[in-house]
C-alpha cells in the first residue's frame, strides 16, 4: 500500500511540476506541443516521422501536422534517409534549436527560483532521490 500511495504523490508532484515550468512555454514562440517535438530533435537527435510519433505518443497524421508546422517556421528541415529512400528523416535547425535552448532556459529558470526557496537539506534530498526516479522513467 505505501507504494500505492508514493505513485499517487509522485504522479501528482509530476503533474503539477510540469504545470509549473510550462507556465514558461506561454513566451515561447510556439505552444508545449511542437516545444515536445522539436526537444526530442534538438536532445534526441534525428529521427523518421514515426520515430517521432512513437515516442511523442501521437498518430502519425498529428505527428505529419506538427511537423510541417515546424517546417514552415524552419524549425526542422526534412531529408530522405540514406538507408530507405522511402523514409524522411527530420532534423532540428539552428534556429529550431535556438528556440528549444530559450524555452528550456526559461523553464529552467522557474526550477532555480523555485529551488531558492528550499534549504540544503531539501535540495539534496532531491538530489539523492534522481537516480531512483531516472529509474521510474526508464523502460
Amino acid at each position: 500500500m505505501k507504494n500505492r500511495e508514493t505513485a499517487q504523490r509522485l504522479h501528482h508532484l509530476a503533474i503539477a511540476l510540469t504545470r509549473r515550468v510550462r507556465e514558461a512555454d506561454k513566451a515561447a514562440p510556439i505552444g508545449s506541443a511542437l516545444l515536445s517535438a522539436l526537444s526530442v530533435l534538438v536532445f534526441g537527435g534525428r529521427k523518421t516521422l514515426s520515430e517521432l510519433a512513437d515516442i511523442e505518443q501521437v498518430s502519425r497524421p498529428t505527428m505529419t501536422v506538427n511537423i510541417q508546422k515546424l517546417e514552415k517556421l524552419g524549425y526542422i528541415i526534412r531529408a530522405k534517409s540514406e538507408v530507405d529512400s522511402r523514409s524522411t528523416i527530420i532534423e532540428a535547425t539552428e534556429e529550431g534549436r535556438f528556440v528549444m535552448f530559450k524555452a528550456r532556459d526559461a523553464r529552467l529558470a522557474i526550477l532555480n527560483e523555485a529551488f531558492d526557496g528550499l534549504s540544503p537539506k531539501e535540495v539534496q534530498a532531491i538530489e539523492l532521490a534522481l537516480p531512483a526516479i531516472t529509474k521510474l522513467t526508464q523502460d
